[in-house]
């Protein structure tokens, strides 16, 4: 038996560094067609085998790693987020198969073989050898071992180039070679935040401070560095800094009768309130993922060249308990689009405790019951192991090593899961506070639905999947980085295929005046087309050696009139979502400074009375200086410009995103034996 153990080893892991995978992605198969292996692994294999190669897969590539070739090396994909953005959840070509949650984890080495206890000698049972990986969440010397039943639980590595190891290189090359080329700095630093590597990026911005500042004042730099520099230096010190002012956490609390307020100096702009459910690591992650989203809104404005005003207080957030619809019809707030919400009216953030899309609720509650069973879900975490076999005081039967690699495999998908849903409502949400706090998002004015849309969007990173097809391959789409300024990966990918199919306006100032009066979320409410009967180009098809071809027709209305109407109010949506989205990403882009002027037009409105559409329009030109000498006429020269710059731009800008071939788990040959799923 141990001959045989140490054969399948070798067979597992020869050559396994040159897959030089960067991430791993986890899949978690909540329910599945056509059976599979349970959790047990196969019954008729010796105990304590690592789970066995699937057929097909060479040698040196470990259970459930695609062969080369077997994984597209990358895409356009996106992924949908809650109601009413993006695709509504369990949409899909692959989720009609099954439904699962997905992790992507970032490496921090090469994946290894090791036994489970490296101070003990290797034993098949009590301490085999074991496919394992390290990343962030583990103690120092420690791995995560990995398990996978094709049934349960797939794991896909992804050899993509890690974003992270790129930057710190880039960075690396800069401080060891030429500290004055100014402009590649900068262009780091801006990398470093669409990473992710808030942190990192606030270091870089500090060195860039001080070469320029205090070591070489006479070193050459491009005029977007300057203006860079500039604004850096109005918000370096209140990055740090707590606010003077006082908070309403205490009201909150008292108001709702929580049981406490928590503060911590990583987050110095940040009050939670909390009821006893939430545990003191929640309550951090919680803080300093608000904090980390505060710091990179304010250094991605500063990179544009505005230094965004500090708040005077801090910002109050509430982890919420029991019924989180409750709080937002207290608050007379929007429908809730993610796990959470902004009330402006109130400057108040409410953040769900749990995330509300049945999946991840399923798969966190399941694992809740599997922690009672006497696993530690931060041990796990960690990569610490209990011991292997039985014990005799007391007697037990004790963990096996595939029951310790499934819980470990599992509790790190639950905390990259956590991570990147709670960094998805922060990153829409919270950066609606943070620009209220900071004075550009009027709080008393209601906005215009493209621009309320548009701003949730723009720093957000969904945490939902979306799947498309290959041929007769389902394919996921995953982001692999929660960064900050990257085209929002839903809402990137829909107004692409609106391009693409010749759904939009063929005359882009048609669409931005449609954009810009709300014509499109009107059109949403009646299931109308602003821009049908637009006359228009025929596309050319390079494919057919520059014919003029017809456009793509469009999806077909279901036959039913009923159907047929909520179809059509469904694209327009679809349309208005990805327009605003699209109009927003483009001015905080490229016009950062006019857009924040847009706003403060916007705070002089009267209060609670939404704007018509003439007068944003009006107020829009106006901010854009796009008026004739009278300064209300718009200037339509100057209108269209801009619209074809726009247009133009989102035409050049990458769909982000990492498409992975699936496995089909309906041609997993079904295996007897015991097990539950997890």
């Amino acid at each position: 038996m141990r001959r045989w153990f140490l054969a399948v080893a070798a067979a597992l892991f020869v050559g396994l560094s040159s897959a030089s995978a960067e991430y791993l992605v986890i899949r978690v198969l909540l329910e599945a067609a056509g059976g599979g292996v349970p959790p047990g692994g196969d019954p008729n294999a010796p105990p304590g085998s690592p789970p066995e190669m699937p057929p097909g897969f060479p040698p040196g590539f470990p259970p459930g790693f695609p062969p080369p070739g077997g994984m597209p090396p990358g895409g356009e994909g996106a992924m949908p987020m809650a109601p009413p953005l993006g695709a509504p959840p369990g949409s899909g070509a692959a989720s009609a198969k099954v439904r699962s949650v997905f992790a992507v984890v970032p490496l921090t080495r090469a994946l290894e073989e090791r036994p489970f206890f490296t101070n003990r000698p290797v034993n098949a049972q009590r301490n085999p050898r074991w496919p394992g990986v390290h990343h962030k969440y583990l103690n120092i010397g420690r791995v995560t071992f990995l398990f996978r039943d094709n049934s349960t639980v797939e794991l896909y590595p992804v050899a993509t180039p890690s974003r992270e190891l790129e930057v710190k290189q880039r960075h690396d090359a800069w401080a060891n070679k030429n500290r004055n080329d100014l402009a590649r700095i900068y262009t780091v630093i801006q990398d470093a935040l669409a990473a992710g590597m808030v942190d990192e990026a606030i270091k870089y911005s500090e060195e860039a401070y001080t070469q320029k500042t205090q070591i070489n004042k006479d070193a050459p730099a491009p005029p977007e560095f300057d203006a860079f520099l500039k604004a850096y230096a109005a918000i370096r010190g209140g990055l740090k800094a707590t606010p003077a002012g006082t908070h309403a956490a205490e009201e909150w609390k008292e108001r709702y009768s929580a049981t406490g307020v928590k503060t911590i100096p990583e987050a110095p702009h940040y009050a939670l309130v909390y009821w006893d459910r939430a545990t003191p690591e929640e309550m951090k992650r919680r803080l300093v993922k608000l904090e980390e989203n505060f710091r990179a809104v304010y250094l991605w404005h500063a990179v544009k060249g505005v230094a965004l005003p500090m708040p005077d207080a801090r910002m109050v957030a509430i982890l919420a308990e029991g019924d989180f619809r409750r709080y937002w019809s207290a608050m007379d707030a929007a429908p809730v689009p993610a796990d959470g919400f902004f009330a402006p009216l109130h400057n108040v953030l409410v953040l769900s405790s749990e995330p509300l899309d049945d999946d991840r609720r399923a798969f966190f509650r399941q694992l809740q019951l599997d922690y009672t069973k006497g696993w530690n879900r931060e041990e796990l975490v960690k990569g610490l192991s209990p011991i292997l076999g039985p014990t005799q005081n007391p007697p037990s039967p004790g963990r096996t090593a595939e029951e310790v690699a499934r819980m470990q495999t599992l509790a790190l998908a639950e905390r990259v899961i956590e991570e990147t849903w709670v960094h998805a409502t922060v990153s829409r949400e919270g950066t609606r506070q943070v620009y209220a706090a900071a004075g550009l998002l009027p709080t008393g004015v209601v906005l215009p639905q493209w621009l309320y849309t548009g701003l949730g969007g723009l720093f957000e990173t969904p945490s939902r999947p979306t799947y498309h097809k290959e041929g007769d391959k389902d394919v996921v789409n995953l982001s692999l980085s929660l960064g900050y300024g990257n085209p929002h990966p839903v809402l990137m990918r829909e107004y692409r295929e609106l391009d693409d199919a010749r759904s939009l306006n063929p005359r882009p100032e048609l669409m931005l005046r449609n954009a810009l009066t709300d014509a499109y979320f009107a059109a949403a409410v009646t299931g109308s087309d602003p821009d049908r009967g637009v006359p228009r180009p025929a596309a050319k098809d390079p494919a057919a050696g520059g014919e003029w071809v017809a456009a793509a027709a469009p999806a077909e209305e279901p036959q039913d009139p009923v159907k047929a109407l909520q179809f059509r109010k469904d694209q327009a949506a679809k349309k208005a979502q990805a327009v605003s989205w699209a109009l927003v990403y483009f001015l905080s882009n490229r016009r950062t400074a006019e857009t924040a002027a847009f706003f403060a037009e916007l705070d002089r409105l009267p209060r609670d009375l939404p704007p018509d559409g003439p007068t944003v329009l009006a107020l829009f030109a106006r901010s854009f200086k796009l008026t004739q000498a009278d300064g209300t006429t718009v200037d339509e020269a100057a209108f269209k410009k801009l619209a074809e710059e726009w247009t133009w731009y989102m035409n050049n800008t990458r769909t982000p995103g990492q498409d992975i071939l699936l496995q089909d788990p309906a041609t997993v040959p079904e295996k007897k034996g015991p097990g539950k799923r997890p």
